[in-house]
């Protein structure tokens, strides 16, 4: 054979070798592909049900797969692939899935080590660390958080939780040197316990707060570090209608009595008249005018006296006060 036709049949060859090549590379490209891609096809949070389109006989440790998943994990999570068997999915090592570690649409690598599928690369856990008050005032580890940072709060002790808002809710917070327990109300308010006053304020300037005192049975405050003073709060409110029979002169008229429930004679009555009075008969400033009223409470009562200073019998216009008993 001639060299001519020598090369011609070396190049074609070569040429056939080169496809061949070729076409087993791009089939085991399309192979790991169909080996180890698995779209979830479950309509169940945490239980994921996929297939490879290459199968296999059974669960290989070592053996990894890509899952796209169809919904978002809510808590601990099996994989059950080609009907092999569900198998739990975990991540960090044996740590069973929390709720929202896996999205829908999100693509995962999970890896059979011989009794689970373990999600790659590392998830970061819970930081730790100490929550520190302003003025002083620590939130301990065994009231509330344990670990020794400085800035992370760490998963809380059974004595504390942390709702997805990121509220603390603890059963004892350390102010001071016998806190009193404090709890979350049922309508999310927070319920305290009565404790004893600090011998001092609070230890800064700038710095406000108030203490459930067992002495007053209320709250006292401190603000800007000046001295504890009892907050005051509303007793009973209402309103009353001051009488309008004749009232001679210089005497008063009958009480008129309204209900106030948990008013005692300590209590102090804030009032004023439900309309302009200036120009009601007996309340104005007409030489018939001249008439005074005094306010006083007694247990579960407001009480409303009216007077007549002047020499002159007055019949009074009708006057109806909104009144507010504080302590």
């Amino acid at each position: 054979m001639d060299r001519h036709k020598l090369a011609a049949l070396f190049f074609v060859s070569a040429i056939a070798c080169f496809g061949q090549s070729a076409s087993r590379g791009a089939d085991s490209v399309t192979t790991i592909k169909n080996a180890s891609y698995c779209p979830d096809t479950s309509i169940t949070a945490s239980v994921i049900t996929c297939s490879t389109a290459v199968g296999f006989v059974g669960y290989m440790a070592g053996h990894s797969i890509d899952v796209l998943l169809a919904n978002t994990v809510t808590g601990a999570t099996t994989i059950n692939v080609l009907g092999l068997g569900a198998k739990a999915v975990t991540f960090n090592g044996t740590n069973a899935l929390t709720s929202g570690l896996l999205v829908v649409g999100g693509i995962y690598r999970l890896t059979y080590d011989g009794t689970r599928f373990i999600l790659q690369g590392s998830v970061p856990s819970a930081g730790s660390g100490t929550v520190t008050v302003v003025g002083g005032g620590n939130l301990t580890s065994t009231d509330c958080v344990t670990g020794g940072g400085s800035q992370t709060l760490q998963t809380p002790s059974a004595n504390c939780t942390v709702d997805a808002a990121g509220n603390i809710k603890a059963n004892s917070i350390s102010v001071g040197a016998t806190p009193p327990a404090i709890t979350p109300g049922t309508g999310g308010g927070i319920v305290s316990g009565e404790g004893t006053d600090p011998s001092v304020g609070f230890p800064a300037a700038a710095v406000d707060g108030c203490i459930a005192d067992s002495t007053a049975h209320g709250y006292v405050c401190s603000f800007n570090n000046d001295a504890l003073k009892p907050m005051t709060r509303t007793i009973a409110s209402g309103t009353s209608a001051l009488g309008t029979g004749a009232i001679t002169a210089n005497t008063c008229a009958a009480v008129v009595t309204t209900a106030a429930t948990g008013t005692v004679s300590t209590d102090t009555i804030t009032w004023s008249p439900n309309v302009d009075i200036s120009g009601v008969t007996g309340y104005g400033v007409a030489t018939t005018d001249g008439l005074k009223v005094y306010p006083y409470p007694t247990t579960n009562n407001v009480n409303w006296r009216v007077c007549n200073g002047t020499a002159l019998s007055i019949t009074p216009g009708a006057v109806t006060l909104n009144w507010t008993v504080v302590r």
